[in-house]
């Protein structure tokens, strides 16, 4: 009896645990992310949804990013949050790299998984 209540107990917290990972998971807002891309990053990329390749530039269009299956919401947060001698040294806040990321993984629709 006792191992059963502590194994109900156990899945209730992992059960709140995983909720909370949840809520706390992609917390930006999509429309803001494209608005700040369009005024910050569409000097390098292209950040229009619909656009694909290249304009001259080295760095990848937001749509291929979002649609390489590698792309998730750590690698995005941790990419852009970390220097890169390519690419100009913003520094985003939280709410604006929340935004951004979740924009770009709004593209993942076009993925080819």
């Amino acid at each position: 009896m006792r191992k059963l209540t502590i194994m109900i107990a156990a899945s209730a917290a992992l059960a709140a645990l995983t909720s909370y990972a949840n809520a706390e998971s992609m917390i930006g807002d999509p429309e803001a992310g494209f608005t700040f891309a369009k005024q910050q990053c569409a000097e390098c990329h292209l950040v229009e949804p619909e656009w694909v390749g290249s304009f001259g530039s080295p760095a990848k269009s937001f749509t291929e990013i979002g649609s390489d299956p590698k792309t998730t919401e750590m690698s995005l947060k941790v990419f852009l949050r970390t220097p890169h001698i390519a690419m100009p040294n913003f520094i985003l806040t939280e709410q604006q790299t929340e935004d951004v990321v979740a924009y770009i993984l709004s593209l993942e629709a076009t993925r080819q998984d």
